[in-house]
């Protein structure tokens, strides 16, 4: 039986990222990224975007690779603690092998 991990809790200062790992963030109202950023900033949050956050082609998503990129980054930083996901979709689908 796989051994359960559990991520640390998140404290003010730490740094969390907000990716789309499906559709483009640009689908986000900007009133609703605003609530957003404010309620996680209000309990102490650092907030990022990832670089391809809003970025949107035809299908309403980004690249499948500026999608891996960001997802990558988000993970590998050192100075991110959390990773959320803007918006979800089935387009996230096509990033695994």
């Amino acid at each position: 039986m796989a051994k359960s991990v559990y991520p640390k809790k998140l404290k003010a200062g730490d740094e969390v990222r907000v990716i789309a790992p499906s559709y483009s963030g640009k689908m986000i109202p900007e009133g609703v990224k605003k609530v957003a950023i404010y309620r996680l900033t209000s309990m102490g949050l650092k907030v990022t975007f990832g670089k391809h956050f809003d970025e949107m082609d035809v299908y309403e998503s980004s690249s499948i690779d500026s999608r891996l990129e960001d997802l990558t980054e988000a993970f590998t930083d050192k100075k991110v603690s959390g990773v959320l996901a803007g918006i979800g979709g089935y387009n996230v689908n096509y990033l695994l092998e």
